[in-house]
């Protein structure tokens, strides 16, 4: 697959500029397509995703991050143990994107 940064950057970036029902319908069909791709897929799509991340304001960034948990919440259990799965890897496997994130943020959402 091979995610260009730039292109997921785009993409979440448009992603958090749309208002919040279109934005949880994209999140909910992407969200669906990860769980078909293989493995790889799912690496390099969360990996990409991290990357893009510190592009965001905290504001945006807030608000993409409570729409994805809402609807990662109305998954079942086993889905969103592999998404977690996955995203503790690509954060081991990157740690130097986490410093770029602004945790505050993301904190706040699950505050």
């Amino acid at each position: 697959m091979g995610t260009d940064p730039r292109t997921a950057a785009n993409i979440i970036q448009t992603l958090a500029d749309l208002p919040e029902f279109l934005r949880k319908s994209m999140i909910r069909s992407r969200l669906l397509e990860f769980y078909s791709m293989s493995d790889t897929d799912k690496h390099e799509t969360i990996s990409s995703s991290l990357a893009a991340l510190p592009s965001l304001g905290s504001i945006k960034l807030k608000q993409l991050m409570k729409t994805w948990l809402e609807v990662i919440l109305g998954l079942p259990g086993s889905q969103i143990t592999d998404i977690f799965r996955v995203y503790c890897e690509e954060v081991l496997n990157n740690r130097g994107v986490v410093e770029k994130i602004d945790i505050g943020s993301i904190i706040d959402v699950f505050l």
